[in-house]
């Protein structure tokens, strides 16, 4: 078994100042339309940007996405579970947890990797 783990802090304020710069443009480069339909319902629209941007970032140290592309990562929650969805394809073999603070959010990604199963011992 092989463990990666990767780990992101962002600034609140910078993603904010991308926002205010940006607009929807800076949203719709980060998130994917899945998390762009849940980014426009919520009040506090520059959490939840600055949590995915952290978490995106975190999946990709723990897993080297190449190319890396801000739209092949998405992460979702369900039933207050937090999921990492690749390319379209859900994850089981990811943790994440993302965390607030007033200024930053911080986000870890832990990906295990499960050896393949020799055949003959």
């Amino acid at each position: 078994m092989e463990i990666k783990v990767g780990a992101d802090i962002v600034s609140t304020k910078r993603i904010k100042s991308a926002y205010s710069r940006f607009g929807e443009r800076f949203a719709r480069r980060i998130l994917t339309k899945n998390e762009y339909h849940t980014f426009r319902k919520r009040k506090n629209k520059i959490e939840f940007l600055a949590s995915r941007f952290a978490a995106k970032e975190a999946v990709y140290k723990a897993f080297n996405i190449i190319p890396f592309s801000w739209q092949r990562i998405e992460i979702t929650k369900m039933e207050g579970e937090m999921f990492v969805v690749i390319d379209g394809i859900k994850r089981t073999d990811f943790s994440i947890s993302i965390s607030h603070e007033k200024e930053y959010t911080i986000a870890t990604a832990i990906h295990i990797k499960k050896s393949p199963e020799v055949s003959g011992q």
